[in-house]
């Protein structure tokens, strides 16, 4: 079975997509370089980000600083549509240069790098309005300057809707490989092993590999070499050298992380590292 990349990164500075899905999607943890905001319409059950599980109803919107390992948990045969938009770090500094941009609102895209909810939940009203916003954002052909403007009406849209001390339900427990992931991000760089990871959950062997591949579509051992290989990244982003990421990330063979990286990214560590500054 051929990896999926946890990698991704765009090359425009900017993306917002509105995408429908009809048959089953298969999400992995990543991160990427650039902030994501992310919103969902259909399909969705649960979202995980920062070591926290949230309910992913509809409506659900999700503000995602940028290197933070995230991921979506969606329904089996239920039509999948979000929104998601992508923006460098790069554009967001500038934005906050510009004149009389001093107190414009876009902490609540770096509020969730420390205290505060990453999930805001829209109303019937709300909804309509956002989906609106993105839409036309997607169909201006126009020049750029009217893109800026339609950009910063939907930041200031979400950021008069953010209110980090607003709490909501917890997913942690509502399908087993959730409570899988959960129990690897206690300590997400370990050298856990199926046994292991079956002992701590009070599951056999055999449940916890059939169940965690029917719900997510991959192995577990997939899975946990995926989550190094998001460790890795984040300290690469971070300014880690290519062999402290490796061993920092939980990997033990320096050319064997190497090589995997290369064969399974098509890029190896050490040119992302070269095209990816520290943030």
């Amino acid at each position: 079975m051929k990896y999926q990349s946890i990698y991704r990164d765009y090359n425009s500075p900017v993306i917002v997509c509105h995408h429908r899905k009809e048959d089953s999607f298969i999400s992995v943890p990543h991160l990427h370089s650039q902030y994501e905001i992310y919103y969902n319409i259909s399909g969705g059950r649960s979202f995980f980000i920062n070591n926290s599980f949230y309910t992913c109803e509809p409506h659900s919107l999700f503000l995602i600083p940028n290197t933070q390992i995230h991921k979506v948990t969606t329904d089996k045969n239920v039509p999948y549509e979000r929104c998601i938009i992508n923006i460098d770090k790069e554009i967001t500094d500038k934005i906050s240069l510009l004149p009389n941009m001093r107190n414009y609102g876009l902490t609540f895209l770096y509020a969730p790098e420390g205290k505060g909810t990453h999930k805001i939940l829209l109303n019937d009203s709300d909804h309509r309005t956002f989906l609106k916003l993105i839409d036309n954002y997607i169909q201006n052909t126009n020049s750029e300057l009217t893109k800026l403007i339609q950009l910063l009406e939907i930041l200031r849209f979400i950021e008069c809707r953010y209110n980090p001390d607003t709490t909501y339900k917890s997913a942690e427990s509502l399908v087993f490989s959730d409570k899988v992931i959960a129990t690897i991000e206690q300590s997400p760089t370990a050298q856990y092993t199926l046994g292991k990871l079956a002992s701590m959950l009070y599951v056999s062997e055999n449940y916890l590999c059939t169940k965690f591949k029917s719900e997510t579509g991959i192995t577990v051992n997939n899975y946990l070499l995926l989550r190094k290989f998001a460790e890795a990244k984040k300290m690469l982003y971070s300014g880690y050298t290519v062999k402290e990421a490796c061993f920092a990330s939980g990997f033990r063979n320096y050319p064997s992380f190497i090589r995997t990286f290369k064969e399974k990214e098509g890029i190896s560590p050490g040119k992302l590292k070269h095209l990816s500054p520290p943030l």
